[in-house]
């Protein structure tokens, strides 16, 4: 996200822009969809997935973690990648509200 004021905007403003940049790239969407759709996702396992290289995944991570869109849990060697889906929640009221008023 470029410079803003962030007084200017409501942290809720804040959140939903924060949450669509992080939708806003394809590997990110698709990384979501895989770790709906598989019980263990790592960061290894996503290079697979992906085709994309170990720095582009984690780079990927860390901007839908900044969102609060991932958890992980650690294991020996190895985190696993959950969904936090209430921020998504959130983000899916805030279309429907913003579809509405026009």
């Amino acid at each position: 996200m470029g410079l803003i004021k962030p007084n200017n905007y409501s942290k809720e403003e804040l959140k939903f822009s924060k949450i669509a940049n992080a939708l806003g790239h394809p590997a990110r969407t698709r990384i979501i969809e895989l770790i709906q759709e598989e019980m263990l996702v790592t960061q290894t396992s996503l290079i697979s997935h992906l085709n994309l290289n170990k720095a582009s995944i984690h780079r990927h991570i860390n901007c839908l973690r900044r969102a609060n869109l991932l958890l992980n849990k650690y294991r020996i060697h190895y985190d696993v990648l959950h969904l936090n889906s209430e921020p998504l929640k959130q983000f899916e009221e805030r279309i429907q509200k913003l579809s509405k008023s026009s």
